[in-house]
């Protein structure tokens, strides 16, 4: 009987799944508060013999819970966005960034990217990202600040991607009106993972898993299923 109990205790060992867990903003419909967005849905099927978690905070946040050891990865990096997480080869999605600028001041022809004194939220560091128009950017942590910069024309254009942008204009109650809308550059996402002793096994499956999901339609699939087809960029 003795024996039986032990076997039966070692048996559940083995069979109770490894946790990995993932720090995100939410970005409906990718990642939502229940669990059940597209992003949600990706890492459980990259990471099927896991028991996948997900903990919600804002974007910094996120990157800090990697730094104290509570999460394994955060989601929506950039390329070797931070030195002290890796990011894979195989991209998850990627960011439109689009230059948001008054239609009044530019009518016939979009303003000069070369030099220009543009605005972003915090953290997203696109004077980094595209350094081939030595962008004179400021930071500012909300788009109510961006767009009063805008419109007392302090800056040529706001720097965003166009979906995370127009929710917060809907929250904002900020009008479309008198704006125009260019696609200035395209950022690949990445999850970014803590350098732990498991790190490896876990991006080599990324990549692997992502790269099958990439050429078999199965990742193009998933986007559509959440009404997402036309931000599919791969």
């Amino acid at each position: 009987m003795k024996k039986q109990l032990c076997f039966l205790l070692l048996l559940s060992c083995f069979c109770k799944a490894e946790s990995l867990v993932v720090a995100t903003d939410v970005w409906p419909p990718y990642t939502t508060e229940q669990s059940n967005g597209l992003y949600e849905a990706l890492f459980k099927k990259v990471y099927p013999n896991l028991e996948v978690q997900f903990v919600y905070s804002d974007y910094a946040r996120t990157k800090a819970l990697l730094v104290q050891g509570k999460a394994d990865l955060w989601l929506g990096a950039y390329k070797d966005e931070e030195d002290y997480a890796i990011t894979p080869h195989e991209a998850m999605d990627a960011d439109f960034v689009y230059a948001i600028y008054l239609t009044s001041r530019y009518p016939n022809q979009p303003p000069e990217y070369q030099n220009a004194p543009a605005v972003w939220l915090t953290d997203y560091l696109y004077d980094q990202y595209f350094p081939q128009y030595n962008l004179q950017g400021y930071e500012v942590n909300d788009i109510v600040t961006a767009f009063r910069l805008l419109r007392a024309e302090k800056i040529r254009f706001i720097l965003s991607d166009d979906s995370e942008m127009l929710d917060l204009m809907a929250t904002e109650g900020i009008s479309n009106e008198g704006l125009t809308w260019i696609r200035f550059g395209v950022l690949p996402l990445y999850p970014a993972f803590a350098e732990t002793p498991r790190s490896a096994a876990l991006i080599q499956q990324w990549d692997h898993t992502l790269a099958q999901l990439k050429s078999n339609g199965e990742l193009a699939k998933l986007f559509e299923e959440f009404g997402l087809l036309s931000e599919y960029p791969f």
